[in-house]
């Protein structure tokens, strides 16, 4: 008897593969529909323009002209913790921490998973988790957790955080906007309560799936494995690994952290908090024999905290690697081909943004997502099914701005905007923990070499729940 072949396509670069068949389905859309979007509340049909080869290779490629503070912060983080990787400081405070949770890995991956959900769901941009997640991966692999319980406590703890923000810049900024025609007008820490229990229960609900995969154990092939690790080399002088000292490390490292937390909250427009702006304003402008000596040093591309963007963190992340140098007395040229290996580990993780991106442009310069939506809502207009408009958009559309400008004046004239933008949001951040359009998804499953597959069989369950739990509070509200 003939045993049936195996198909061994999606064996190898699984993502890779996802996330390029997905982008020949969004350009296929376009060949199918004629452009449909939005425009001061009513359905506007074109005709039809279809996303030629030239433009499906121009438009892959463009990405990084759309989006360059993207793969800059990509770059830096690889190169910054690939030179963190090679110093015997760096592992050795990470073996500390990995030691104190070693007979409970899964508190420290739920305590991951609690920071940056936090942080993602009040930060101006929820990208900016990339500057941070791979300190935990260090710790998480040393635990020698399960590689999908990385991608959860991470990069799927991000995402909890956007489909429970309040805050985020990204999200609820995007729905706060009055000033151009796809703003809902809500406000900042709109239904506190509605949002407080999704955030809390996704997030008990992730922690039990997390915590259940630990207890579980795993294969030594499905070892969590730390992409920048490496064999630690000594600084100069010649050290012995056991003796350096950790301290100098920790601090400017907790430094890093505290300074890109408070960069991305937007104290001042969210929170009416102007101490920080105040300051930034009084050092700038003092004067040291009758020059604004701090103004030169500082220069004028840093801003105040709550005004920080992705390419601030770059910069940030650039000295505090030109500070660690220094202090550990690691040579210049080492530096530099640490930086450089980062960036040859992270080259697969950026064609996968690439790809999202292009996704992203065809959305914009092509846009037929109204139609789903006009589909949809003439079907009726109630929470329920503009949370579906909320998946859609979510999943042909990954960034929410984009898919605001061509579909959400359809919402504006809705009753009740607050219910409405909670169904978008919540629809826009329960796509983005499953579609191969998610962004910050697709980036955590390259980097931690997770393949599509191996994530749907963990997390479709999490995901009926959450959906059990969304639609149930919308129908209450």
């Amino acid at each position: 008897m003939k045993t049936k072949k195996k198909n061994k396509f999606f064996d190898k670069h699984q993502v890779f593969k996802v996330v390029g068949i997905f982008m020949i389905v969004a350009a296929l859309l376009t060949w199918v529909m004629e452009i449909g979007l939005y425009q001061g509340g009513e359905f506007v049909n074109d005709e039809m323009y279809r996303v030629g080869l030239s433009d499906f290779l121009t438009y892959s490629m463009f990405g990084n002209y759309y989006f360059p503070t993207h793969f800059i912060i990509l770059v830096v983080t690889a190169g910054f913790y690939m030179f963190l990787g090679s110093l015997p400081a760096y592992q050795k405070l990470t073996d500390n921490i990995a030691r104190k949770f070693s007979n409970h890995p899964a508190i420290f991956a739920i305590i991951t998973m609690v920071l940056l959900a936090a942080f993602a769901g009040v930060a101006t941009d929820y990208f900016a988790a990339i500057a941070l997640i791979p300190f935990f991966i260090t710790v998480l692999s040393k635990l020698k957790v399960d590689k999908v319980v990385g991608v959860a406590s991470t990069f799927g703890a991000t995402l909890i955080g956007i489909l429970g923000a309040s805050y985020s810049g990204k999200v609820v900024g995007e729905l706060a906007k009055t000033t151009t025609e796809y703003g809902l007008g809500i406000k900042y820490g709109y239904l506190p309560w509605p949002i407080f229990i999704i955030f809390a229960v996704s997030l008990l609900l992730l922690g039990y799936f997390i915590f259940r995969r630990c207890r579980k154990g795993c294969d030594e092939k499905d070892v969590l494995n730390d992409l920048f690790a490496k064999e630690a080399v000594e600084g100069r002088p010649k050290k012995n690994a056991k003796k350096v000292s950790t301290l100098p490390l920790a601090i400017v490292l907790g430094l890093l952290a505290l300074n890109i937390v408070l960069g991305v909250i937007a104290w001042e427009s969210v929170f009416n908090i102007t101490v920080f702006k105040d300051l930034f304003t009084n050092i700038t402008t003092a004067t040291l024999f009758g020059e604004p000596i701090f103004q030169y040093i500082i220069g004028n591309v840093m801003t105040e905290f709550g005004t920080w963007d992705l390419l601030t963190i770059s910069l940030v992340m650039m000295i505090t690697m030109l500070i660690i140098k220094i202090v550990y007395s690691v040579p210049f040229d080492k530096l530099i081909d640490e930086f450089v290996e980062g960036f040859k580990r992270i080259v697969p993780t950026v064609g996968i943004l690439l790809m999202i991106f292009a996704i992203i442009l065809y959305s914009g310069a092509y846009p037929t997502i109204g139609n789903f939506i006009h589909s949809i809502l003439s079907m009726g207009t109630e929470k329920l099914y503009v949370f579906v408009c909320g998946i859609v958009n979510g999943v042909f559309s990954p960034d929410f701005s984009y898919s605001l400008r061509y579909t959400g004046s359809a919402f504006t004239s809705m009753s009740n905007l607050d219910n409405v933008a909670l169904a978008l949001q919540t629809g826009n951040g329960f796509a983005s923990l499953i579609a191969p359009s998610s962004m910050m998804l697709m980036v955590g499953l390259s980097m931690l070499k997770v393949k599509y597959t191996e994530w749907f069989k963990f997390i479709w369950k999490f995901l009926i729940l959450v959906a059990v739990l969304l639609i149930a509070v919308l129908l209450v509200i």
